[in-house]
């Protein structure tokens, strides 16, 4: 069972199961000399001094853990004018009352430097939130919560915001699984016809619920998909059936959601990862590539033609890598934990960028779609020090 207080930091091995959320300090695994034994590129270059933009601070209401512009892109055909919002969600232990809860913010990022909150309210503790990618009547949100639930709530009044207030509904969720969710990806952004959320838990069970007239149905469950934590989980971005997961356990899987009854992986890799996987990505412009992040600093990229080895990795050295952004140049952009927020570059395994303000741990990231994509307008998040930043990241080269 999960504890019920945040602790000191303090190392956990793998094989112990009583872990804080957020965690505050990585599992080690036991093979950690493994990776590097193979000469897997891990180069590492120094980090250059950087001059950040538009850099305004906010405080958060409850402690957060995701940053998500909305995804409005050509290729998936989204509605103008929605990719000024932002959300951020939050979770939240209140230790003298023992009890989970969270919020959840939107904010107007359409004047780069004067960014403003224009809707908050409290919520279930909210462990991660997705935009659903594809143009609806009303802009969806996708969360999953601390009492083991996923909903969806509907934005109204967006392009009112100036003159009335911001409304923010929830039109579904599933029962209780018993478990934290953990993470949830929208299956599939390129097809409509899958409107599907994969879910994970702490429980190591990962599920995919269909997403139709304001419901969410059960569709593929995987009752035993790791032997921990199950915190990072995404569908390949080319195939709607083909889920990824990565857990405490230090493996990463595959499962094809076409098999039923569910049953083994696709694939089972538990020796790249020195510790635990946190997060995992695919690459809508290289349907070849899949990324992770680990508890142990490293950026990975793998080739879907051999999934049990990388093809190279960088290091984000500091901080474990919690989650990952795929930008338009082709750079990687992280929330590593005690480090802050990272632009890596995965061809030339370097990291470009470094924003260090943060005074805890960095577990959100996003960037705003539109614009000029060479020059990112960046949020991102940290734990225990409640804050919310956003600025403008210098021209990066396409990659």
């Amino acid at each position: 069972p999960l504890s019920t207080t945040f602790g000191p930091l303090r190392a956990h091995t793998c094989w112990q199961s009583s872990p804080t959320y957020p965690p505050t300090q990585p599992r080690i695994h036991a093979i950690t000399h493994y990776v590097y034994n193979l000469g897997i590129l891990t180069g590492m270059s120094e980090v250059s001094a950087t001059h950040f933009s538009h850099l305004q601070h906010f405080r958060a209401h409850r402690t957060p853990d995701s940053v998500e512009f909305f995804p409005t892109s050509p290729q998936l055909e989204n509605g103008e004018g929605l990719e000024s919002m932002c959300a951020v969600s939050s979770y939240e232990l209140v230790k003298d009352e023992g009890r989970r809860t969270g919020h959840l913010s939107l904010f107007d990022c359409s004047v780069l430097d004067s960014v403003k909150e224009v809707y908050s309210a409290e919520t279930k503790g909210l462990l991660d939130s997705k935009w659903k990618p594809h143009s609806d009547a009303l802009p969806l949100l996708a969360s999953v919560t601390s009492a083991g639930t996923a909903e969806v709530r509907a934005v109204r009044g967006w392009e009112e915001r100036g003159s009335k207030e911001v409304e923010v509904t929830t039109l579904c969720e599933t029962e209780e699984e018993g478990s934290l969710a953990l993470a949830l990806e929208w299956c599939s952004k390129l097809d409509r016809q899958h409107e599907n959320i994969c879910v994970s838990y702490t429980s190591g069970t990962v599920a995919v619920y269909a997403y139709a007239k304001e419901a969410l149905a059960e569709v593929w469950k995987q009752e035993s998909a790791h032997d921990m934590e199950c915190w990072g989980v995404t569908s390949d971005e080319h195939d709607p059936h083909v889920i990824y997961t990565g857990a405490d356990d230090c493996t990463f899987r595959g499962w094809d959601t076409r098999v039923e009854p569910a049953g083994s992986p696709t694939f089972n890799n538990r020796k790249s990862h020195t510790m635990g996987v946190c997060c995992i990505q695919t690459m809508l412009n290289d349907e070849t590539k899949v990324l992770t992040g680990s508890y142990d600093e490293y950026v990975r990229v793998f080739d879907k033609r051999m999934m049990m080895r990388p093809v190279t990795a960088v290091r984000t050295e500091g901080g474990g890598v919690w989650r990952l952004k795929v930008m338009p140049t082709g750079h990687i952009l992280t929330a590593s934990m005690h480090a802050g927020t990272a632009v890596v570059d995965i061809e030339n395994c370097t990291v470009v960028s470094l924003f260090d303000k943060h005074e805890s741990m960095s577990y959100g990231v996003d960037f705003k779609r539109g614009g000029n994509e060479n020059e990112p307008f960046i949020g991102a998040c940290s734990f225990y020090d409640n804050a919310i930043y956003f600025y403008s990241h210098p021209p990066l080269q396409q990659k």
